[in-house]
């Protein structure tokens, strides 16, 4: 952060900031000074971009995920599993976008693998299904 802000031009006044030692400045201080010379010429910078978002939720599958945060928050000390072991948040999103109304539609999820149809399934179609 120093050198961004101070912006040396100048191998001298390198020594005058936190974590440029002799070493360092003997080293690298040419190559630290040519990147700042290449950063005060550089374009600004474009804004960063927003990331994109997936397709938005139905209010349905809003509540199905919010039924699966439930159920894990439930049965993870049951089980002795970290929540996140037993049913990751990117398999919430995509079980409950799926919509599984038994074991064979869930065992069909992308993602769902078989320990998890056959020690979860029957708890996490209750959950969807209510």
């Amino acid at each position: 952060m120093a050198l961004a802000t101070t912006a040396p031009g100048e191998v001298d006044a390198l020594a005058g900031i936190v974590g440029c030692t002799p070493r360092v400045i003997a080293r690298w201080g040419g190559v630290i000074l040519d990147a700042i010379a290449r950063g005060r010429n550089a374009p600004p910078a474009a804004p960063a971009a927003s990331r994109p978002r997936g397709p938005s939720l139905s209010n349905a599958a809003r509540r199905r995920i919010d039924a699966l945060r439930r159920w894990r928050t439930e049965a993870a000390p049951r089980l002795g599993l970290d929540p996140g072991v037993l049913l990751p948040n990117r398999l919430i999103r995509v079980i409950a976008e799926a919509e599984p109304r038994d074991l064979a539609a869930l065992a069909r999820v992308d993602g769902v693998r078989r320990w998890r149809v056959e020690v979860l399934g029957n708890e996490l179609v209750q959950a969807i299904v209510g």
